[in-house]
Formats: structure tokens, sequence, C-alpha cells
């Protein structure tokens, strides 16, 4: 982040609404909104927004509409009957981002009038002249309101918005439009499943709360460099940032061709940002068309896997409610091959892999597939992750079944997988037992315990010192507490966060300033844990016996 910006972000809190929009006014015309300044943007009064928005649009001034939109489209800015006669005219904005947050703020409102102002704009995603993800998304969402509150026919609905929502329209309309859409989707998949791929870029999606409006953005990357150009990869810690923005553009550049390419191809859906919940409900509506995608998946070759890998997991998490068994298997199958999409959850960036396999439906075939990923962890940084996609899915239960398994075969190796499990687990009396039973114990198992008992003992220090941040009234002691938070703490944060639902102003004020430092500590934990196994240097894959069960 430039200098000027991280300054801005400290100081953004500190201001008052009418402050915060006058900087944010103050900007370039030209530059986006920081998406960061409005996790701590304050709501504008009624007289203002509407005094601001008027002038704006009396001036024909789209840099001012953008911003005054998009300030309101974050924040709990109450908007008046005049504001909103300002809002049906934008509708038709010429500037695609004036559009786009006229959308989101009807979206937000879900004003029943603006909502008939969009349908009889003639609003259509097919309609749009450029690829615009939030007027795509925003748009998309007003339809399917529509639809929803019966202004429209739902064969309308999805007839308007992006392909990429049908899944959002599954899980918020009727049965019928969950049917229609499961037959919609059986070309794309079909198509999907023919393809062999190897996206030119490293993508990744990482998925925000479902009841989110804001569209889920790809990150793209260039691929790292073959170990022959080794001095292109250490000259990147030197490069200037003009060379890392047109680094940036070269990957985004080849993300647009790449989609462009899969759209070309009736294929889009391999992107899509489909979500388990509404692929369960897709799923559940046409089951004759989810076996037959499951008997296509199960017998295809692995090159062409990769396309289908993520739409696979899906379909293995719905199929786990009417058939365990074959749910199992297609997890199986899918275990060996790799995304065209990195799928992530949370800011620890749990895979979507760990994610459908732990989420799914209870049963004895998928307990042991469970199993199986825990055994499969070849470093610390696995098997973290899928402790916490267990944590975060309700499934202590099968982690203490586990442990209990592992510590009974009288294995050294096994022994330290059962320790690290419980480490990295959260704090109970059951944990508690198992470390302090090896505490004094030597040699393998002993170092074992010892890393164990250093994830076990942070976590539990993180979840003091967030208690205390929530409780500080005064906003040194929050900074004071945060230091020693963003020292420790790892992904099982975001399961026990929302335990602690008092929090004072400064952690209001100054929360998404820490934020970002407890990315950046989530990634330092990812790059020390993946290079051991049970606290010591992970051997490689080949030397582990991970398929006993």
């Amino acid at each position: 982040m430039a200098c000027p910006q991280y300054r801005q972000l400290l100081a953004f809190p500190h201001l008052t609404a009418r402050e915060q929009i006058d900087a944010v006014l103050a900007q370039d015309p030209e530059d986006e909104i920081l998406l960061r300044l409005m996790d701590v943007a304050k709501p504008l009064d009624k007289e203002t927004f509407e005094n601001l928005l008027e002038r704006a649009c009396r001036e024909n001034d789209e840099g001012a509409q953008y911003r005054i939109l998009g300030f309101a489209g974050f924040t709990e800015t109450v908007i008046s009957e005049n504001a909103r006669r300002h809002l049906a005219a934008l509708i038709r904005s010429e500037s695609r981002r004036v559009r786009a947050e006229t959308l989101h703020l009807i979206a937000k409102l879900g004003d029943e009038r603006l909502i008939k102002e969009v349908v009889q704009s003639g609003w259509n995603a097919a309609a749009l002249d450029t690829d615009n993800p939030y007027e795509t998304r925003y748009g998309s969402a007003i339809i399917l309101e529509a639809a929803a509150r019966g202004a429209i026919p739902y064969n309308e609905a999805l007839n308007r918005i992006a392909p990429q929502f049908y899944g959002w329209a599954a899980g918020k309309l009727t049965t019928d439009a969950a049917r229609d859409v499961a037959r919609r989707m059986d070309v794309s998949i079909r198509t999907a499943a023919e393809l062999t791929i190897d996206p030119p870029v490293n993508l990744e999606l990482q998925v925000r709360s479902e009841d989110s409006i804001v569209p889920t953005l790809y990150y793209a990357s260039e691929k790292e460099a073959a170990p022959e150009d080794t001095f292109e990869g250490v000259m990147r810690f030197t490069e200037s940032r003009e060379a890392f923005k047109e680094r940036q553009t070269r990957a985004h550049d080849a993300f647009n061709a790449f989609s462009a390419d899969l759209r070309q191809a009736k294929a889009r859906i391999i992107l899509d940002d489909l979500r388990m919940e509404q692929f369960d409900v897709i799923a559940a509506s046409g089951k004759t068309l989810a076996e037959g995608w499951y008997e296509v998946f199960v017998n295809l070759p692995k090159p062409r896997l990769t396309a289908i890998h993520n739409i696979g997991l899906l379909l293995a998490h719905a199929l786990a409610a009417w058939n365990p068994r074959k749910a199992a298997h297609l997890f199986e199958v899918l275990a060996d091959s790799k995304p065209a999409v990195r799928v992530n959850f949370g800011l620890a960036g749990v895979p979507l892999d760990a994610m459908a396999a732990w989420s799914a439906a209870d049963d004895p075939n998928l307990d042991a597939f469970r199993l199986k990923r825990l055994d499969r962890a070849a470093n610390d940084h696995e098997l973290a992750l899928e402790v916490l996609a267990a944590l975060w899915n309700g499934k202590e239960a099968l982690l203490k079944t586990y442990t209990e398994e592992q510590l009974a075969t009288g294995e050294p190796a096994r022994i330290a997988r059962a320790l690290m499990v419980a480490g990295l687990s959260l704090q109970n009396s059951f944990n508690d037992d198992v470390l302090a039973r090896y505490r004094d114990t030597q040699g393998f198992i002993g170092d074992a315990n010892k890393a164990a008992m250093y994830a076990y003992q942070r976590n539990i220090w993180a979840r003091h010192w967030f208690k205390k941040m929530c409780e500080a009234k005064d906003p040194h002691e929050f900074w004071r507490y945060s230091i020693l938070f963003t020292e420790i703490v790892d992904g099982r944060f975001e399961v026990w966060e929302t335990s602690e639902t008092d929090r004072a102003e400064p952690f209001r004020m100054f929360w998404p300033s820490v934020r970002s430092k407890v990315e950046e500590r989530f990634n330092k934990w990812e790059g020390h844990r993946t290079k051991t196994l049970f606290g010591d240097d992970a051997p490689s894959r080949v030397f582990l016996q991970t398929d006993k069960r």
C-alpha cells in the first residue's frame, strides 16, 4: 500500500462522517474507492447525503456521484425520498461505475419502487458492453429480488441475470426455478468435463460470507519462474512499483483472455463463484442430472479433472445428502487432482477440498474419508487447515475419535500426529489431558508434544488478548493488546471470533487496521508450518505412509 493511502487509513477512523466524505471526494476522480477505508466509514446524516448527491447530479459530476453513492453503499446512511428519486435516474447513467454503485445501494435498500425501476429499465447482464463484476452482481441481485417478490416470472429473471449467479437464483427462488437452473447448467458442466485446461496464471478466489452482496473477485498472479529462471525470481524482491504494476497487469490481462475463452466455449462455469449451499439445492432439485454428472466425473482421465475439480467437490458435498457412498468415492477421485482456481475460505485460506469434505453430511463412509485427510497431511500447515475445517464445521467429536485411535496404535508417528491434532484444536478438557499425558516424554514423541503445546497455548493466549481488545475503552490499551494478539493468532481465531460480541468503541474504530496484521500473521504461520511436520523438518511426501486405513 502506498504511504499516502496508509496514512489516510490510519487517520480515517478519527474523522467525522462529513470529514470522511470530504476526504473521499478530494481523491483523484479517476481513482477507485479504497475499500479498506469503507471498513471504517461512518454513516452520513440524511440531509448531508441528499445535498451532496443533488449537487453532484446537478453538476453532472461523475466522480462525485460515484464516490457519494459508494460511501452510502458501504455505510448505514439513511436515504431520503428526494435522494431516492436521484437513484431512479442514475440507473440509466452512462458511467458504468455510477450505475454499479446505484444498483448496489438499491439492492441494499430493497426499495420496492426502485426495484421496479430497475426491472422496467430493461437491465440485462447480457447487454453490458464490458465485463463489470460489480454492476453484474448488483443488477443480478435486484432482478432476483424482483422475481422472489413476484414482480417478474423466474424464467425471465434467469434470462436477465449473468449465468454465474444461477446458484444464487437456485437458493433464492422456487424449486421449479432450481430445476430450471440445473437444466441450464447441465450443458456447461458436460462441456467443462470435455476440456483439458492449464490456466495461464495462478487463480485464487477467497469466499466471502454468504450474506455479502459485494462480489467475490479473483486474484490472479503470474506462475512462478522455472528453476532456470531463478534470477528473475530473486530480482522480484527489488522490483520497482512500476514493474510490479506491469506484472499485475499482465496477469490480469491473461485472466481476462482465459475467461473469455471459457465463455466462448460455453464453459465459464469453471470460474463461477458457486457455493456449496447453492449447489446442494440445484443437485437436490435435479437428482437424475446430478447422478449423471457423477458418472461423467468418476470416469474422466486425470488430466480432465482440473476443469471440473471444484464443481466435482460441490457435487460430492450435495450427493452426501442422499448417496454418501458415491459422495465419498467422488471425493476420493478428486483427491489427487488440482483445481483450475484455488477456492479458499477465510483469512487462513482453508481450501474448498477440506471445507467440502468436513461440512458434508455425517456418514461412516464420509467420516472414513475425513480421517484419511488427516492421515495424508504432509506438513503442519496442511494438518492445521484440516483441523480448522473440522472445527469450523462442528466436527470436534470426530477429531477426538481420531486422536484416541491414533494414540491407541502405540506407533510413534501416529501418536505424534494425534498430539498435533490436539494441539491445533480448541482448548477443552480432552485436549488438556492428552497433551499433559505426554508432557515429560522424551525423544520424538516428546518433541512432537512440545510443538503441539506451543500451538495450543498460543491459541489460548490469542483468545485472551482478543477479549482484552474487545473490552478496551482506551485506544492505547486496544493497540497494546492488539500487538500481543497479532504476534500469536492463527486460523482458529475465525472459529471463536464471534464468541466475543460486546466490542467497545476502540475496537469498532481500529479493528480494520488490525485485520491486515492478522492476515500477515496467518501468512507467516503458513510459511513456518509448511516446512515442519510435528514441529520438526517435514520429510518429502514419498517417505510418508499415509493410507493405512
